[in-house]
This record gives structure tokens, sequence and C-alpha cells, in this order.
């Protein structure tokens, strides 16, 4: 399996590439600022490029089987309110290398608080999701717009609140739902992610995760 993975310097993104690797994948760890990432050499190749710059995407998509994009804002509270199109701008620009290169699985990773939903809770669903991440989450909605009307092979990945925790190795999964609970570890929605590269269970689905 050759796989490039967007947003390989976020805590998600690392996780998977180091999953990866593991699997014996040829892997490309795409980032903005390669000196980031941990690995050299001998590890995963790393390429160099950004989603909101179409023209450097393409060399990095070449070739590859699969597509992995995990990008990020940061998670601070400033970035959650800002006004932003990088998920779905991002999301396209990787869409239209994808197409012209000619490959044709992506996973692309979402979030659970996209749709509001009973199942957040009253506090987030009412007072923190609406006040201090409209913005973010109102991008990744256009975002996974984007990839239902991509034409390629796609799942979106729906994580709950992700956490540094172990792996447990077990989870709730909800079908184009929101299954109740808060939290999960990046360890699980990496390998999940991973699984989808080599797995039709659930393709053309939003798929939300948590514990």
């Amino acid at each position: 399996m050759k796989v490039a993975i967007f947003g390989s310097t976020g805590g998600t993104g690392r996780i998977m590439v180091g999953k990866a690797l593991d699997r014996g994948w040829d892997v490309t760890a795409v980032v903005r600022s390669p000196s980031a990432l941990p690995w050299r050499h001998e590890r995963p190749r790393v390429a160099a490029a950004d989603v909101m710059r179409p023209e450097s995407l393409d060399a990095v998509v070449e070739g590859q089987d699969a597509v992995i994009t995990s990008v990020s804002v940061g998670s601070g509270l400033k970035e959650g309110r800002k006004p932003t199109t990088l998920f779905s701008e991002g999301t396209r620009n990787v869409i239209a290398a994808m197409k012209k290169q000619g490959v044709g699985r992506l996973v692309c990773l979402s979030s659970s608080a996209v749709e509001p939903d009973p199942a957040l809770g009253a506090f987030f669903g009412k007072i923190m999701r609406p006040l201090l991440f409209k913005e973010m989450y109102e991008d990744m909605s256009r975002m996974e717009r984007e990839v239902r009307q991509s034409g390629l092979e796609w799942v979106i990945v729906r994580p709950s609140t992700l956490t540094d925790e172990p792996a447990e190795g077990k989870y709730i999964l909800g079908i184009d739902r929101i299954p109740k609970g808060w939290r999960i570890p990046r360890e699980d929605v990496g390998e999940f992610a991973l699984d989808q590269l080599d797995d039709d269970r659930y393709l053309g689905r939003s798929i939300a995760m948590t514990t």
C-alpha cells in the first residue's frame, strides 16, 4: 500500500504515519515544514506541500494508492473562532490532485461535532460549539460536502474529543449518526482510519467514533 498522509505533524497524523510504517506500507508524510517531523532517512518519505497551494500537490499524490487528510487549524479557542477555509478549500485541492493523478481512495478525518446533535451534550452542543468553534466546524461541514461530491471512493472518520491515552481497541461507531460519548484515543482513530484504505465496508459513509 502506498499512502500519502496530509497533516503528518499533528498528533493523530504522526500516529498514523508510525502505524502505517509498522504495517510495512510505503508512506509519504506530507507536511508544510519537514523539520517538524521526528523521523529521518529510512523512515517515511517526507514531502513538503501545502493543501492551500494546489501546485504543490500533484507530485505528492502521484503514484499513491490512497490518501488520508488530517489537517488542523490548531486546538486553541482563538483558532476555533477565526473564519477559515483550510478544511474545505484544502480538501478540494487534494481531491483535484487525486483526480488528476488517478488516485481513487480518500479517508478524511473530520469531527463528531461537525453537526449539532444531542449526543454532544447540552454544554458543548449549545454553548461551546456555537460560541467558540462555530467557524471551524462550519468549514469542516463544507469539507465533508466536498468529499461526498468528489466521486472518489471515500470514508469520512468523525472522532469525538481526541485524547493521548493508549489505544483501548474498543469503541462505538455511529454510521451517519453521532453515538453518545465524549472521548477517544488518537491511537484508536489512527488505526481505524488506516483500516479504511483496504476495507470497503464503510465506503461512502461518515463514521463517528467514541468510547
